[in-house]
């Protein structure tokens, strides 16, 4: 049996299936605790689970279950629980609670806010269980490679699993965006979501195959199939060892030119997988972990000390640190934001921290003093005009003031940068670049702003939008201006993984790819067959498209010509 759903990790895997779902006690569905003692016992399951993730330095995972935690004690959920509750006793309180809130979630326009509704139904799930006494499997005793399926999986399931024995997810629910999927991403562990009828007709300890760039799902296998497949696996794990290998060398094209492939990180766990695959340099630090999921700041002391652990995990290499990029698309219960219609042209990123200078002055004085002890650049995410630079620059020179009065050591010269994300700044490079000492392109967010659609939304092609002429003539422009200015120019974002746009990108001169640490090694491989001569002639034809098909085609045909059979 064949089904598709959503490819939310890309990679193979074929291993029995451990279905996830609950064992019921001897009293069903009824209850025999309250309310009160299921949530209380559920809060000391979770400061158990965080615990371990944070001492097993998975702080993302952490800050997750923080927020589920949080959850936990919301107040409307318990109103609305209490108003269902019959003798106190009733589970399917809980149920009527959770869809009622669900709705109310699921009714806002922001993905992060919708994702927050598949928390509280993982939330919501293990009041259930609790309340009536059913025994969620546990991972804690894992001992054998599985493809774990369920309906719904959290962090929390994750927590005492040894992730080695892991080697595929797939999941009923979920989008792109759940935690589960940017988990097992990071992780390099291949899943699938969004794939219930898959969920449905596994069976544990029977095999599964998955492939989670297509989102194909086969269970039900024949002993054929499954050799067959098994083939593939293990293929595509040694093509995956090889790739490693090299990317344990310097990047460098067919004909000789260095490239810098740095990598994108958010935590301690990512920042070791930067080092395993040899990348250049960190070149994008997201900030947003520390903030989200929590009701209070973050104190300088705090981020000085998550700095410093990023410095020690990757033993002095530069990082690029970004300040705090959240706004109404991407909220956090510790800074207030009022509602607006459109976020992704509201409050966000330097504009957010500009207008609550107490969090950027916070924030810098931690990364200065962090910089006495690493070698450390920062770089503020979207800036639209030359006066939110100077302003952004203005608060760094208050914070070097107030640190060197209070005769704490910092680096004085510490480089700043900005991400060229928006059209403004793009067109103003040329105003920007003389205060800056790099430019970092964001393709994602300057594709959305260009061609004026939401970049998870349907009417935005996943790979057209980068590719689109326009997109490609700005990339060139602002590549142009930094060399001329003489500052570097790195680009992030999913257009600098994507193989199809490597020899375009090298062709316009670019010569630093910012991707996450899973994509290291495709990209040096990918980069190492290139000829620049060659790729100067793709820039050349890809420029003078009238369309994003026609960009497509281009590209298609050449890397047909350029990648060997395997």
């Amino acid at each position: 049996m064949v089904f598709t759903g959503i490819g939310a990790s890309s990679g193979l895997a074929l291993a029995p299936a451990f279905c996830l779902t609950p064992k019921q006690g001897p009293v069903g569905r009824a209850s025999s605790r309250s309310f009160e003692e299921a949530r209380e016992q559920l809060k000391r399951q979770y400061d158990q689970s965080i615990a371990a993730l944070t001492g097993a330095g998975r702080r993302a995972e952490a800050e997750v279950l923080l927020c589920h935690r949080e959850m936990v004690s919301d107040v409307l959920l318990e109103e609305r629980v209490n108003q269902g509750l019959i003798q106190g006793l009733d589970p399917a309180a809980v149920e009527k609670a959770c869809h009622i809130l669900c709705q109310m979630l699921a009714q806002v326009n922001s993905d992060y806010i919708r994702q927050r509704a598949e928390d509280l139904k993982d939330v919501c799930s293990r009041l259930i269980s609790l309340l009536c006494q059913e025994e969620l499997p546990s991972l804690a005793g894992l001992e054998r490679e599985v493809v774990l399926v369920a309906h719904q999986l959290s962090p929390a399931d994750l927590a005492t699993a040894d992730l080695a024995c892991i080697k595929g997810i797939v999941l009923a629910g979920g989008t792109l965006t759940s935690h589960i999927a940017i988990l097992a991403c990071s992780l390099g562990i291949p899943a699938v979501v969004g794939c219930p009828h898959a969920v449905e007709a596994a069976k544990s300890g029977e095999p599964l195959f998955l492939d989670g760039a297509s989102g194909k799902v086969e269970c039900g296998l024949t002993h054929r199939r499954k050799t067959e497949l098994a083939r593939l696996v293990k293929e595509e794990g040694e093509r995956v060892c090889q790739l490693a290998q090299q990317a344990l060398l310097p990047s460098v094209t067919a004909d000789g030119l260095p490239i810098r492939v740095e990598s994108s990180i958010s935590d301690s766990r990512t920042a070791q997988k930067s080092v395993e695959y040899a990348a250049d340099a960190v070149g994008l630090l997201r900030t947003e972990f520390l903030f989200h999921n929590r009701e209070s700041l973050p104190g300088e002391e705090e981020q000085l000390q998550y700095y410093l652990e990023i410095a020690r995990q990757l033993g002095g290499q530069r990082f690029t640190i970004r300040t705090l990029d959240i706004g109404g698309d991407k909220p956090s219960p510790c800074i207030p934001i009022p509602k607006e219609e459109n976020p992704f042209l509201g409050t966000r990123g330097i504009r957010l921290t500009l207008r609550q200078p107490e969090i950027l002055l916070c924030q810098l004085r931690a990364i200065l003093r962090a910089s006495a002890q690493a070698d450390i650049q920062v770089m503020y995410p979207m800036i639209t005009s030359l006066e939110e630079l100077q302003a952004a620059k203005q608060w760094m020179d208050t914070a070097k003031k107030q640190l060197a009065q209070e005769g704490l050591p910092f680096d004085p010269a510490i480089r700043e940068g900005i991400m060229v994300e928006v059209p403004s700044a793009a067109l103003l490079c040329d105003l920007l670049a003389p205060h800056c000492d790099f430019f970092s392109i964001g393709s994602n967010d300057l594709a959305q702003y260009l061609l004026a659609a939401d970049r998870n939304g349907e009417c935005l092609p996943q790979l057209g939008s980068y590719l689109h002429p326009a997109v490609l003539r700005v990339i060139q422009m602002v590549l142009d201006r930094a060399a001329e200015e003489g500052i570097p120019c790195s680009l992030c974002g999913e257009m600098a993984k994507d193989p199809l746009a490597t020899p375009l990108l090298l062709g316009m001169g670019l010569t630093n790819f910012v991707v996450t640490p899973a994509a290291i090694p495709a990209l040096k491989e990918g980069i190492s067959r290139l000829d620049t001569g060659a790729c100067r002639r793709i820039a050349r034809q890809a420029l003078s498209c009238s369309t994003a098909g026609e960009v497509v085609r281009l590209l298609q045909m050449e890397r047909e010509q350029t990648v060997p059979a395997r």
